[in-house]
């Protein structure tokens, strides 16, 4: 992938440049949104993964057609979530708590037995950045605890600083939700999960190469690199988790953005949950951030110059990147949003 596009790049560059509308990214309700799911994986019970919840619009009975997010519950207050989920494409907060429910404890989107909770605040990073997704991380703080709140108890999330390394390149990762099963929609009512790989920084730069992309030390990529095995639309603010020698679970990613799900080449991007402990707790009061120097955003270690956002378009060889984000929109799935044709 990374050749031809390179081979491409410079067979453009020999015609006009010119730089056109912004990138669409998920979390906006626009008709051509791509929406996701998880590619590539299997069906669980939600008993394997209890900290998992759904993110709903409230005013829509249907789980199935509410739901539009994932979130992660880190404590029986506390969901943490993306902050495109909940903002425009300028990342202002497009809901007030009365819009969104959060369900906790169904495997099934349309089945019994789980609990919809209110939602009583939104925090969003207040170093989100909209146009490249760093910091894409917010809090929903509910309005009362989950009735089986005392059975499942909250999924820890990985200490800052990674110190005992279990997000190395080549680590196992897990992810869970309800997203697309692939690139072109189809979408289950049942909980997915997928397990795949932890790649190296500079994987993930390749991947996503500047300036078309800006991949900052607040990202991680995941993702076996064929194609097989993904998270896609809908699956967005869904954990990434990583387990240590004892089998124990830590939270260490929050499903963020990519390319078209399940491309060859090309990973799943998450927020790096051990760079913001600081934030977290100091919204929540969850989390040890013992060693932790600051509340998490930081430095960007492979961005775009000039670009802004925008599509380079390139006369004679058109390179469309459509990015999107691991979102589903109001009501019933959206068609996917191709992306990057080859």
């Amino acid at each position: 992938m990374n050749k031809r596009f390179v081979r491409g790049l410079a067979l453009g560059l020999l015609g006009a440049v010119m730089l056109v509308s912004a990138p669409v990214w998920a979390g906006q309700d626009d008709n051509n949104l791509a929406v996701e799911k998880i590619l590539g994986g299997r069906a669980t019970d939600i008993r394997n993964w209890p900290w998992v919840v759904g993110v709903l619009h409230a005013g829509v009975d249907d789980g199935f057609r509410a739901h539009f997010c994932g979130g992660t519950l880190i404590s029986d207050q506390w969901v943490l979530t993306a902050a495109h989920c909940v903002t425009d494409r300028s990342g202002v907060v497009k809901f007030t708590p009365g819009d969104l429910h959060v369900l906790s404890g169904q495997t099934d989107l349309r089945g019994q037995g789980g609990d919809r909770l209110p939602v009583a605040r939104i925090v969003v990073h207040p170093r989100y950045n909209a146009n490249n997704n760093d910091s894409d991380l917010a809090l929903l703080q509910l309005a009362r605890a989950p009735a089986d709140g005392t059975t499942w108890g909250a999924l820890p999330m990985i200490p800052p600083g990674d110190p005992a390394g279990l997000t190395n390149p080549g680590a196992s990762a897990w992810v869970a939700g309800w997203g697309a099963l692939g690139p072109r929609g189809g979408f289950p009512t049942v909980l997915q999960e997928a397990q795949f790989p932890i790649v190296s920084q500079a994987a993930l730069i390749l991947a996503y190469p500047p300036p078309l992309f800006s991949i900052t030390e607040n990202m991680i990529g995941a993702g076996p690199g064929d194609g097989t095995r993904d998270t896609c639309q809908g699956d967005s603010g869904g954990p990434m988790l990583v387990r240590d020698g004892s089998g124990g679970a830590y939270l260490a990613g929050v499903t963020s953005w990519g390319l078209q799900c399940g491309t060859a080449g090309i990973y799943g991007v998450y927020v790096r949950v051990a760079n913001y402990c600081g934030w977290i707790k100091g919204v929540s009061g969850v989390g040890d951030c013992s060693g932790d120097g600051g509340g998490g955003g930081g430095c960007t270690v492979a961005s775009g110059r000039g670009l802004g956002g925008e599509w380079l378009i390139l006369a004679g060889f058109l390179v469309v990147w459509t990015i999107r984000r691991r979102f589903m929109g109001t009501g019933a799935p959206a068609s996917g949003v191709e992306a990057d044709r080859r």
